[in-house]
């Protein structure tokens, strides 16, 4: 169900209506609003970022078609049987080669603790993003559905001793699902009929909640015919992103017992989220190679008996130049306790390269991998990350797990940022939410403060808008909205930007609940700055400037903000035109960045994208010297 948590200064719940912050579960998922959005996506010099919940590389399960009305696969091919972990996801959806939903949201921000990186999420959203039901904040019912594809069953036995099994999580990072929500299995026999298997009703628990197993035995022989299915399904509050489930690990396969809980797999748990010491992302102007991170901090999990354990990482510039890394490191890693917690793995590799551009803008590519003596499950082993050093400051992810508020009027909100050199501040970026109420329509004013040293604290105001701004809401990727700074003035050292607000209304700004930046958060309401009582890290970006291209790259356009790519969407063939350099050759990548159609490209020539599904891509343009000339979304719609 929905709620709203108050926090006051002195005790919780109490009727103080000063020091008063808030937040709200999201309505939305800005994630999966990011894949379905249609309009203009913001174009970073090098790179167009993809979503950074799901890092790991694509991988299509082992499974065979069978010829039959139903077009069934069989569980039989391989030792895995009908197996999926949701580390691989096409839009953050489901592997379309097991399931035929696309309800559900694959994701590793949510989860707390779990098997394996990437989970199948149930809330209250449609595929889209937005709620079920958002005109009645109570609405109750069937919401996601996750529904396998269909399965050949019809040789298996009673002696073949099949067992379905999976791991479950209410909650995680996100909604506690409430005593009327529930989490659904059931199977569907021969006549078509879906009958209940299991259920799960929600409860309250605390936020690192644990992942639970679950073992059936399919042993009625009404399950062992062609076209068998089983499918997942939730009940929940249909008006946002509430009443959470995970759900990780789902196998059917013969030859098992209730005992079977032990699986050949190792893998990574967690994504990478920065390579920097305190931010994710800084200005290119205010790096210094302090601010780079001593180790890479990798989260894996030996879900086996103690085995080798083979770990390396690659760092590449744009250009696809390799910078630095880790090569092989071989470890032993034990088995777990009982394999309900299993052991975790923590490999702290050295960071061995540093930020080498320093007059431009640049991303850089992060692969790491690992490789053990024994492993049945490999989709789960690649992580690919890409570290950002652009124009703006960034303590976030990128993705938001609720919304940030205050509940009084004229009081203000102030983030600290530490910049190393002096530059003029152009604007700030927000993520406002659309959360239960519209408040599009109410005001405040962009602020920015100074320090106070002695108390560690926002001190005077050194700027406020003249303009008094509305919170703007954006369904393109990540939903940062940008407000100019409409008098520039160049800033050094500690300052902190935020808002002032008229009116009582939480104006819920992101809440990034993955990474925990509470001491440089803080909140006014009553003449005095308190830090946050809410951990997380608000989704605000200090801007200074603009992204600047690489020394050499722009010679090799005719003009990288006339080059253009069109139709766009299109539905079988693009065209680029404004292109200087010959023999280019264009990559188009799905959002996983897998390469799907990689070719030669002139001035005006076509590019066949017939043969690749609906949805959003990358294109890259890479010079015959391997240098990247340009990059942009494209969208294919038949």
């Amino acid at each position: 169900m929905r709620k709203i948590v108050f926090l006051v200064s002195v005790f919780c719940f109490s009727i103080n209506v000063f020091a008063q912050e808030a937040i709200y579960e999201l309505s939305v998922n800005p994630i999966i609003q990011a894949s379905f959005c249609e309009g203009e996506m913001v174009k970073q010099k090098g790179i167009i970022t993809k979503d950074p919940a799901i890092q790991v590389k694509m991988y299509i399960p082992h499974v065979k078609k069978v010829a039959g009305v139903n077009d069934t696969i069989d569980p039989n091919v391989g030792v895995n049987g009908i197996f999926d972990d949701f580390s691989f996801s096409v839009f953050s959806n489901p592997d379309p080669t097991i399931w035929f939903d696309t309800n559900v949201y694959i994701n590793s921000n949510y989860p707390v603790n779990q098997p394996t990186i990437g989970v199948a999420t149930f809330d209250g959203l449609k595929k889209d993003g937005m709620p079920y039901n958002f005109a009645q904040p109570n609405s109750q019912g069937v919401a996601d559905f996750l529904t396998s594809k269909y399965i050949y069953m019809e040789n298996m036995q009673l002696a073949d001793s099949v067992y379905f099994s999976f791991y479950y999580q209410a909650q995680g990072r996100g909604n506690a699902p409430e005593v009327q929500d529930s989490l659904v299995l059931e199977f569907k026999d021969s006549l078509g009929n879906w009958l209940h298997i299991w259920a799960k009703p929600g409860y309250s628990i605390a936020a690192d909640s644990s992942f639970f197993r679950v073992m059936i035995p399919v042993s009625d022989p009404q399950w062992f015919y062609n076209g068998f299915q089983f499918r997942f399904k939730n009940y929940a509050t249909l008006s946002g992103n509430l009443d959470h489930w995970h759900l990780d690990y789902v196998k059917l396969n013969d030859f098992r017992s209730i005992t079977d809980t032990i699986f050949d797999d190792i893998a990574f748990v967690t994504p990478i989220l920065s390579l920097l010491n305190e931010y994710t992302s800084v200005p290119w102007k205010q790096y210094t190679t302090s601010m780079m991170g001593a180790k890479i901090s990798n989260n894996f999990r030996n879900l086996f008996s103690t085995k080798s354990v083979d770990f390396k990482y690659d760092v590449f510039r744009y250009n696809g130049t390799k910078l630095g890394g880790q090569s092989v490191v071989t470890d032993l890693f034990s088995s777990g306790l009982n394999n309900c917690n299993p052991n975790n793995g923590m490999r702290l590799a050295p960071i061995n390269f540093s930020y080498v551009d320093t007059t431009a803008c640049i991303d850089y590519f992060v692969k790491e991998s690992i490789k053990a003596t024994s492993d049945a499950f490999r989709s789960n082993d690649t992580l690919r990350f890409i570290q950002r050093i652009e124009n703006y400051f960034s303590y976030d992810d990128g993705s938001a797990e609720a919304a940030y508020g205050l509940t009084q009027s004229y009081s203000s909100l102030a983030y600290k940022f530490t910049m190393t050199v002096p530059d003029t501040l152009t604007g700030v970026k927000f993520y406002f939410n659309p959360v239960v109420n519209d408040v599009s329509l109410k005001q405040f004013k962009l602020t920015v403060w100074n320090h106070d040293a002695v108390n560690n604290r926002p001190l005077n105001i050194v700027y406020q808008s003249d303009i008094v701004y509305n919170p703007q809401y954006t369904n393109c990727y990540n939903g940062f909205y940008e407000y100019p700074i409409d008098s520039l003035f160049e800033m050094n050292g500690v300052f902190y930007v935020g808002w002032q607000q008229n009116s009582a209304d939480m104006l819920n700004v992101g809440l990034d609940r993955n990474i925990d930046n509470t001491p440089n958060m803080f909140y006014n309401t009553n003449g005095n700055w308190l830090n946050t009582q809410f951990p997380g890290s608000w989704m605000i970006r200090p801007v200074f400037g603009k992204c600047f291209m690489p020394a050499g790259v722009e010679d090799l356009v005719s003009n990288n903000e006339l080059v253009s790519v069109y139709p766009n969407p299109a539905s079988n063939v693009l065209y680029i035109k404004g292109i200087k350099a010959n023999d280019c050759t264009v990559n188009v990548m799905d959002m996983m960045g897998k390469t799907v159609i990689r070719q030669s490209v002139k001035e005006n020539e076509g590019i066949d994208v017939s043969g690749i599904s609906n949805g959003i891509y990358l294109l890259r343009i890479i010079s015959s010297s391997n240098t990247l000339l340009y990059t942009s979304k494209v969208i294919i719609n038949k």
